[in-house]
């Protein structure tokens, strides 16, 4: 694995890992898991940036949330790369 694809991977751990899950770094991971499909382009595109910001060489320019699936861009040294990560269905109005 070389180029875009090690900077797709370390966003990929930034974004799926929950947020305060890991015990030697509570910073580390996103808020997307707590995502519904409610949730708007904005709220995805703000817990991308907040997941992303201890890596000043990842940038989330884009997120675009439809059917089940929230697709976000990302500029890299390398170039951009896109990443698709699971929009968590609501049941009965609740997550």
């Amino acid at each position: 694995m070389q180029g875009a694809d090690v900077w797709k991977q370390r966003a990929r751990l930034r974004l799926e890992a929950v947020r305060g899950a890991f015990c030697y770094d509570r910073s580390f991971g996103s808020r997307l898991a707590s995502l519904g499909e409610k949730a708007g382009d904005r709220e995805w595109l703000a817990a991308a940036r907040e997941a992303l910001l201890p890596e000043p060489a990842l940038d989330v320019t884009a997120a675009q949330c439809l059917g089940g699936t929230c697709v976000l861009t990302l500029r890299t040294p390398e170039g951009d790369v896109t990443l698709e990560i699971p929009v968590k269905e609501e049941e009965n109005g609740q997550l």
